[in-house]
């Protein structure tokens, strides 16, 4: 079974300290729509803290890990080395995962019109994760995406 867990970007808040940081997700009340998030910063605060969804980002982990061991979670920025696998291209790619019709996958816009989904999975021959690198994620790294139509 997977484990279920989230973290957040903080978009939003009265401790300037907590903006632009990503967090993990204590807990998630569903009827109050409030997001309670755990903390502990460098000079020793540490505590519980409630956000409205309008103010974090919310990430759902995929419950699969890339090439080094690191959870992937939504949103992440991921490279894949297309010259281990048969991606159906020559450069390595950078895209983002994100959650389309049911399932997690690799996103990548290649025009206005069209764009590539891999969905992840950890059954040979279909996601490859032993080929995927998570290299940021969109909130703190939204550079890695622009331009970047990919390293060689």
């Amino acid at each position: 079974m997977r484990n279920i867990k989230f973290r957040a970007y903080i978009k939003e808040d009265y401790k300037e300290e907590l903006v632009g940081k990503m967090l993990d997700v204590s807990s998630i009340h569903l009827k109050t729509g409030k997001v309670i998030i755990g903390y502990s910063l460098r000079n020793s605060n540490y505590g519980n803290k409630s956000f409205l969804y309008k103010n974090i980002e919310l990430m759902q982990y995929t419950g699969l890990y890339d090439k080094n061991g690191k959870e992937i979670y939504e949103g992440d920025i991921v490279k894949i080395n297309a010259h281990s696998y048969d991606f159906g291209f020559e450069k390595d790619r950078i895209g983002e995962i994100r959650f389309i019709e049911g399932c997690f996958g690799f996103y990548k816009q290649l025009s206005e019109k069209e764009y590539l989904f891999n969905e992840l999975s950890t059954e040979s021959g279909y996601g490859e994760l032993e080929y995927y690198e998570v290299i940021g994620n969109i909130y703190e790294n939204p550079d890695l995406l622009k331009g970047a139509d990919n390293i060689e």
